[in-house]
């Protein structure tokens, strides 16, 4: 895993319709120790918990992909 930049999250956060704060404090804190599937599972568990839209989830899903590419 590598820690994304802040200017990559900040590309993912400014899509549209994305929950600006969610993106930005989620990919922030990517947790190493959980790896791709951990983040995965920590992204759904926290979309229900707080209600995402899609934008912001798809944002989400696709910095962790980046992450751990």
């Amino acid at each position: 895993m590598r820690a994304l930049t802040l200017t990559e999250i900040e590309r993912l956060a400014r899509r549209p319709e994305v929950r600006r704060t969610a993106a930005k404090n989620f990919l922030s804190t990517l947790d190493e120790s959980l790896g791709y599937i951990g983040n995965r599972a920590r992204a759904y568990q926290n979309a229900r918990q707080y209600g995402w839209n899609m934008a912001t989830r798809g944002a989400i899903m696709e910095g962790i992909r980046m992450a751990f590419r």
